[in-house]
């Protein structure tokens, strides 16, 4: 969906969440209807770590970690991305997300989605 709308309005998509509880981290940046740059960090329970499911596209200029490949090893707490990782990268991008006091989070659901 994200691809479509970025080509549509020729624009820019970024994705970024980060759950404190189980340090579950998400970036995506598409633009102009391509996905320039994807990582995610998810806790894997029956190994009791958190790994690398997706690493796609070329590294940021202000990306400072180099991770293993996805799947295959466990990132080590030094490299666990959070929310104010997430929050740099987007202002790096030139979008700042300014909390509203009446707003705890935004939750976007898309069902049934038909081109």
């Amino acid at each position: 969906m994200l691809r479509r709308i970025t080509t549509k309005f020729n624009t820019i998509a970024i994705i970024s969440y980060s759950q404190t509880t189980s340090r579950n981290f998400r970036f995506a940046l598409f633009e102009k209807g391509l996905l320039l740059r994807s990582i995610w960090i998810k806790y894997v329970e029956p190994h009791n770590e958190r790994r690398l499911m997706d690493n796609f596209g070329e590294k940021l200029p202000f990306e400072t970690f180099d991770f293993c490949e996805p799947f295959v090893c466990e990132i080590p707490e030094e490299q666990l991305l959070d929310h104010y990782i997430s929050q740099e990268w987007c202002k790096e991008l030139g979008r700042i997300y300014e909390k509203q006091k009446d707003i705890d989070y935004l939750h976007l659901e898309v069902k049934d989605f038909k081109h």
